[in-house]
């Protein structure tokens, strides 16, 4: 028998709520990415996700602190109406509250009783690989030391 297990989703759900903190956000005025990295406490990078998805309710309005290597920090303002942009929070919905999980390759195999991995603690961390294929003899062994045990008593008879 296989279990799963159920945890809550709780990263969409903050994912949903992030987007509709920015979102309304957007409605009072424009923002910078570091405006929004402020407003989310996350950082640069981690606003990337949100910007792209939004890029199709929001739109650069200007830049800013232009180079003359760089066009500059891009200001982002609602390239929709207001009543749009909270048709698109109510869109967001709620998260669900439960996504089943599958268990892994590994969950289950570590399950099965044919199966050992060893693995010391002074090893450095690898990926283990299952393979599929049955434990079976190489055909050079079988040439250098004759059959294995298994295999003698299959061809006595």
């Amino acid at each position: 028998m296989i279990r799963c297990h159920s945890t809550p989703n709780s990263h969409t759900a903050a994912r949903l709520a992030r987007l509709r903190i920015l979102v309304g956000a957007f409605l009072n005025g424009e923002m910078t990415r570091g405006d929004m990295a402020d407003l989310l406490q996350l950082s640069l990078s981690g606003i990337r996700p949100y910007i792209k998805d939004l890029r199709h309710i929001i739109t650069v309005d200007r830049w800013i602190d232009p180079t003359t290597y760089s066009p500059g920090d891009p200001v982002y303002r609602l390239a929709v109406s207001a009543v749009e942009a909270t048709a698109y929070m109510d869109t967001l919905g709620d998260a669900p509250g439960v996504l089943q999980m599958r268990p892994s390759t590994m969950d289950i195999a570590a399950r099965d009783p044919r199966r050992h991995f060893h693995i010391l603690s002074d090893d450095e961390h690898y990926a283990v690989r299952i393979s599929r294929v049955g434990p079976f003899r190489h055909w050079m062994d079988t040439v250098l030391f004759g059959t294995g045990p298994a295999k003698k008593e299959a061809y006595a008879s």
